[in-house]
Parts: C-alpha cells; structure tokens; sequence
C-alpha cells in the first residue's frame, strides 16, 4: 500500500465540499392557473416561462407550483417547459427544481400540500378526488385539517401552513387566545 498516493487522495478529499449548503427556495408561486395571478402584459405562456426565468434570476434552486385547489398550473407549466424551442428556458431549466403542489382551501384557511416533480396527473386527480376537490368544489370540507394532513402524507407529500400567521391563518386563532392568557 503505498501511503502517500492514500494521504494524496485523502487530501484532495477533504477539500471537497463536504456539508450542508444553503439553497434558496420558494415553495409557495402562483400561476396564471390562480385568479389572483397578474400576468401583465405576458402571454399565457411566457408569464409561465418567466416564472422560470424570475426564480434564475434571483437565484432560487428549488420552487414548488402551488396554485388555489388546482394543479393545472404545475402541469402546463411542465409542458410548456418541454415543449420550448427557447436556449434560454432550455439552459435554465437544468438549474431549478420544479416542485408539484396545490393550495388547498380548508375550513377557510390554506394549506399547501408539496409532492416531488413526478407527482404525475392521474394522482393529481385521484388526490383531489380524495380530499373533495372536484370541478363543481374549490374547497377542500370534507375532512379536517389534521385528516387532511393524513392524506397528504398518505400521498408522500409534505403540508405547510400557508398564511399561518395572518388573520385567517391556521395559526391565528391560537396565538390569539395565547395572548389572552
């Protein structure tokens, strides 16, 4: 065994990064698939490519669609992502993650409900289905939050209080009557 090749290898080793690295991320971007999206003076299609180029632009590695009791934002910004001819979106696309998700309306409050890119659309529909989200319903009543929160684990998802601190917020009505005390 020759110990200096070992002691060389170990040395280049060692000044590889080796750690946790913080990375910005956005788990909470609409689309022109949610009524309170703003696209200005964009097409449909390249306000959604633009959310691609806004998040590049400030360096944001990983982002998560989460529209108002839909997934249709996820999706068509997937195909139009795969259907570009633009080198710009192209090269971009390799620097970002895209993340499936949806913001659920439940009990008057919002929570988000973030699966991984491949959270294909026959789940979608079968998750919404399943939660009481279907075309005539944009509220998610059938079950209480913490039910909720069973199934979108259940789906391999994570949930994150959307709004949790403001005054509709899952949040609000426990840090009132905590302050109260």
């Amino acid at each position: 065994m020759n110990f200096k090749k070992v002691y060389i290898l170990y040395e280049n080793l060692m000044k590889q990064f080796s750690g946790a690295k913080a990375v910005k991320i956005d788990l909470h971007i609409h689309t022109p698939a949610s009524n309170c999206f703003d696209s200005g003076p964009l097409s449909e299609k390249d306000a959604y490519l633009n959310i691609i180029k806004e998040a590049i632009k400030n360096d944001i590695k990983i982002i998560a669609i989460t529209d108002h009791n839909t997934f249709a934002g996820f999706n068509k910004l997937k195909r139009y992502l795969k259907e570009t001819s633009d080198k710009e979106i192209l090269l971009l696309q390799k620097k970002i993650l895209v993340l499936c998700g949806i913001e659920i309306n439940c009990f008057s409050r919002h929570l988000l409900a973030i699966f991984d890119e491949k959270f294909i659309e026959e789940k979608q529909n079968k998750f919404l289905l399943e939660i009481g989200l279907t075309n005539n319903c944009d509220i998610a009543d059938t079950y209480g939050p913490a039910k909720l929160l069973e199934i979108i684990d259940n789906y391999g998802g994570i949930a994150i209080l959307a709004h949790a601190d403001e005054n509709n917020g899952f949040l609000q009505g426990m840090i009132s009557s905590k302050a109260k005390d």
